[in-house]
């Protein structure tokens, strides 16, 4: 498909892949996510339908309440930012893309690092 036919045909897939304004997290990618590159080691993230949660080492963990969740069609994939709370009442962002079978998620600017999930439980 070239031009507008193939412009089309990706809006119709952006769409049908639930692009845009997500209140939560979506299903697909709920869970807590870890890496096995060494330079994580005991690092990693949870996410949950309204809850953000980073597992930061030494079993502490930063949770955050999430304000929204936006996805979008990018060149490199489904590309989701998920905007949350910090701990100043600052709403900061995690960006990242995921693989299209939802098995590897690459945070943005860190895409060389593939997290993996490592439990699909639903986390609040």
């Amino acid at each position: 498909m070239t031009g507008r036919s193939g412009v089309l045909a990706t809006l119709l897939a952006l769409a049908a892949c639930g692009g845009g304004q997500h209140g939560q997290v979506p299903v697909e990618l709920q869970g807590r996510w870890a890496t096995t590159d060494a330079r994580f080691a005991g690092r990693g993230f949870e996410l949950g339908a309204e809850r953000i949660t980073f597992l930061t080492g030494a079993g502490q963990r930063s949770e955050h309440a999430i304000e929204g969740v936006r996805e979008t069609l990018e060149e490199r994939g489904r590309q989701f930012e998920v905007a949350y709370v910090g701990d100043k009442g600052v709403t900061l962002r995690f960006v990242f893309f995921v693989d299209p079978d939802h098995s590897r998620i690459r945070i943005r600017y860190q895409e060389d690092i593939a997290w993996e999930r490592v439990e699909a439980v639903s986390v609040p």
